[in-house]
């Protein structure tokens, strides 16, 4: 019988997984199956320090493209910071961010082992740091208040001379998903042509306010500190007459963006 390419190497990732088993004292249970969605499966008991830990390894339906994945075979366990979620997939050292044809369904569960061997049995938090860039999108996925500065517009913002006001027009939008977010955008900038609100508004509960830029003359550097305390020491740079109008602002109920 013929074996197209990734039958032939899933036929031999289960041949390594068995001698896997057969040659450890930390696997127990091994047993292959399928899945709810008919995928194929290979459960198992990990042995860690005095935990029995049952664990599920996925094969996806495109393997070998994509990694096989571990889940805890409890959907309402957690047993890492680098979990997906209650029963969600571990967030391992072989992922589909790196992925290579050289990586086996073995070395999966090595790293499934060394992650949960470095975790505290009654706390979920391993000393295992993550291998996730800290860049600067990831860091804003977390945040509930984001304020987008496109390309086009920053240019518009350096073209502004130290010591003049603009008016400006701002889109405040509501994006709804596992998480209710507030996004605020320069919609336009003075006269300036380029920059529109959507055709389909300032988004969903979204609304467009005005305001004015002024970009300070005298800060060369923005210094360390509280955002409270910068707010205020960015007040006392502003001309008076600028003051009386943000102080007018408050009073009326508009929104006022630092």
């Amino acid at each position: 019988m013929d074996f197209t390419v990734s039958e032939a190497r899933l036929i031999r990732e289960c041949e390594e997984l068995a001698d896997l088993a057969a040659a450890s004292d930390w696997l127990e249970e091994p047993q292959f199956s399928k899945n709810a969605d008919g995928l194929l499966t290979w459960s198992f008991v990990l042995l860690a320090g005095e935990r029995r830990i049952p664990l599920r390894l996925g094969f996806p339906a495109l393997f070998p493209d994509l990694p096989p994945f571990v889940l805890p075979a409890d959907s309402s366990v957690r047993l890492s910071q680098h979990q997906y979620g209650e029963g969600g997939e571990l967030c391992l050292q072989y992922r589909p961010d790196n992925w290579h044809p050289d990586c086996k369904s073995t070395d999966v569960v090595r790293s499934a082992k060394a992650l949960l061997e470095a975790t505290p049995k009654d706390d979920a938090f391993s000393d295992v740091e993550s291998a996730h860039p800290a860049d600067l999108p990831s860091l804003l996925s977390g945040c509930s208040r984001r304020f987008m500065l496109p390309p086009d517009t920053t240019r518009l913002l350096r073209l502004r001379l130290a010591g003049h006001a603009t008016d400006i027009h701002m889109t405040l939008e509501r994006r709804v998903g596992g998480s209710e977010v507030l996004v605020a955008r320069i919609a336009s900038i003075g006269l300036d042509s380029g920059l529109r609100v959507p055709i389909d508004g300032a988004g969903f509960g979204g609304r467009v306010v005005p305001g004015v830029l002024y970009r300070l003359p005298d800060i060369r550097q923005i210094p360390d500190l509280h955002p409270e305390e910068l707010k205020g020491l960015l007040y006392q740079y502003l001309p008076s007459w600028l003051r009386k109008w943000v102080e007018d602002a408050r009073h009326v109920g508009c929104h006022v963006k630092w």
